[in-house]
């Protein structure tokens, strides 16, 4: 699927944003073909209940019915909503994230969202706590800890995101592992990109799957490995990078290039780095460019503290049963992906990269805006409307952000495990990192 040009973003009212995204016939078509065909039509038509809870997470407060009646739909009680919400096919809400969920990033109007003209992607994964509800356990176990079972069930998440949008364009969610969770993700993967991974992905069974996907779509990988993995080099490259052969478990070889490098900050700490890449031609690429690229990574995971920390509402999913749990996470993808539609025809409007616009201050606009909109129906002329829209928007690119602070690669945890410094503080520096790469001579 081609993106849409992102000047074609613009905010208008949460109905016309969301069908943006899903057009209302897509919607319709996708909801009749999960339809159950039990009993006599509902009250509420699906497409209406599904918006209202894409709708739901974009708010501050309010119930989910406080929101349905927001939107013009008929009043309904939450009980009556969570009952409806059962008979919903899961199938759906998966066609649904297929459906929404789309590049957005231009080559010209989003240079720092490409490499040599490969659309960077980041992959990462999140859990989300279940609530102990008798449904939930049932279906459920909880993960085991160093001081016993985990308080809560978890509900896993596998997102591939636009690195410099934040911007959804593949995800999965489900009860399995992140890495069972990436296959159907890195399937995929679109054409002429970049993804970039952490440990997760940097082993031989995951790169295995993404060799053949990559030759098919143009794409390539760049994920960073243990020090600990063996790989036998084939041939030393000028830059001190080298190609490698490793070998699976069932015997199979592959043959990708190693690099391997060290940063130090400003504040003089030193961090290894070894990546590993199906970018084989050093000369195009030079390892050192590789090296820096990859701390972009890191942008994925600030995609998923905007999901989970400016998002979801409270520590837990409100759900009370896994089906429920699925909905409203999708919901929360979607929300996210219309945030990112507004948040970068806002900052195309403005000639500003995209991440310069706050997450936090473009929710906070809609937050505001949408109600208005839907409230104001048949008071406000369309005249009237984008005078309001163009206010706020104007409103909003006088807020830009500074420029974001590289990260220093920090391997500690609050809590010490095995041989991990214990993280007091956060440590990050403005400027540049120096970056050197260390010759491979194995």
């Amino acid at each position: 699927m081609q993106p849409t040009p992102a000047s074609a973003f613009g905010l208008a009212t949460f109905r016309a944003s969301f069908r943006q995204m899903i057009p209302a016939k897509t919607l319709r078509a996708l909801t009749e073909r999960f339809d159950s065909g039990q009993g006599a039509p509902p009250t509420l038509p699906d497409p209406d209940l599904i918006e209202t809870l894409v709708y739901h997470p974009l708010q501050s407060e309010g119930t989910l019915a406080e929101h349905l009646a927001e939107l013009g739909r008929p009043p309904l009680r939450d009980a009556s909503l969570a009952e409806r919400r059962q008979h919903l096919d899961p199938r759906l809400f998966e066609q649904l994230l297929a459906a929404g969920l789309r590049p957005l990033a231009d080559p010209q109007l989003h240079p720092e969202a490409f490499y040599r003209g490969m659309r960077l992607l980041g992959i990462d994964g999140a859990q989300f706590s279940l609530r102990n509800t008798a449904p939930i356990l049932a279906q459920t176990t909880k993960a085991r800890t160093r001081r016993g079972r985990a308080a809560f069930a978890k509900l896993g998440l596998c997102v591939i995101s636009e690195l410099g949008l934040h911007n959804p364009v593949v995800a999965a969610i489900g009860l399995e592992s992140e890495r069972a969770l990436a296959r159907p993700c890195i399937a995929q993967l679109p054409a002429r990109s970049l993804l970039l991974g952490d440990r997760l992905y940097g082993v031989g069974c995951c790169i295995a799957e993404c060799i053949p996907l990559c030759r098919e779509r143009g794409s390539e990988f760049l994920f960073r490995v243990r020090s600990n993995l063996k790989a036998e080099t084939v041939r030393r490259l000028a830059d001190g990078s080298a190609v490698v052969r490793i070998t699976l478990a069932d015997g199979t070889t592959h043959e990708v290039r190693e690099i391997r490098g060290r940063l130090r900050t400003r504040d003089g700490k030193r961090t290894a780095v070894r990546l590993w890449t199906s970018l084989l031609d050093a000369r195009c690429h030079p390892a050192r460019k590789l090296v820096r690229l990859y701390a972009r990574r890191w942008e994925q995971e600030v995609a998923t503290d905007e999901l989970k920390n400016r998002l979801q509402r409270g520590e837990l999913l409100r759900s009370q049963t896994v089906r429920t749990a699925i909905q409203e996470l999708t919901a929360l993808v979607l929300a996210q992906a219309l945030v990112a539609r507004v948040r970068t025809g806002a900052a195309g409007r403005g000639r500003v990269p995209t991440l310069r616009v706050s997450f936090g201050k473009t929710l906070r606009m809609v937050q505001m805006l949408w109600p208005v909109l839907e409230a104001s129906a048949g008071l406000l002329s369309r005249r009237q409307q984008a005078a309001l829209i163009r206010r706020l928007e104007e409103r909003l690119l006088r807020q830009l952000t500074g420029p974001r602070r590289e990260r220093t690669y920090p391997r500690a945890v609050r809590q010490p495990v095995k041989k991990w410094p214990r993280l007091q503080h956060n440590r990050y520096q403005q400027g540049t990192t120096e970056v050197k790469v260390m010759r491979i001579k194995r």
